[in-house]
């Protein structure tokens, strides 16, 4: 008998604690997913390695007590490892125009591996109808 040789079923079981390792498990009192401030987003993926490991999972928009839009993104990290990445949100007029604010500056974040992390964003005044969020790599 080969005594290196490695039990296969050892070798099944330490695979999958392993595939465990860096994920979260979450309770909470709202089903997980879509909500009714969810709203339809279109998505232009143009680093696929990011997008590999980093996705949008749901986006909201609201209100401010001031009236004020303000969005809601949840990005979820399904890799092993943190991932870093810097992100803005540019919110834009009813002509479709980039509202100029000190708010389009690029704010860097991280989420580890197995989590995700919600990040938000108000609009600079009350012209905004709409908000685009930019992700890229930063580490």
């Amino acid at each position: 008998m080969n005594m290196n040789a490695a039990n296969p079923s050892c070798v099944c079981v330490a695979l999958a604690l392993l595939a465990g390792c860096g994920t979260v498990n979450t309770t909470t009192t709202k089903p997980i997913g879509p909500s009714a401030s969810t709203i339809k987003d279109y998505r232009q993926i143009n680093d696929l390695f990011t997008d590999i490991f980093l996705h949008v999972r749901d986006v909201r928009e609201g209100r401010t007590p001031s009236g004020l839009r303000n969005a809601q993104v949840d990005v979820a990290n399904d890799g092993f490892s943190t991932r870093h990445f810097a992100y803005r949100f540019d919110w834009k007029d009813e002509s479709g125009m980039v509202i100029s604010s000190q708010m389009s500056a690029w704010e860097n974040t991280s989420v580890t591996a197995g989590t995700r992390i919600s990040i938000s964003s108000v609009a600079p005044n009350a012209n905004a109808t709409d908000f685009a969020l930019q992700v890229r790599r930063s580490d």
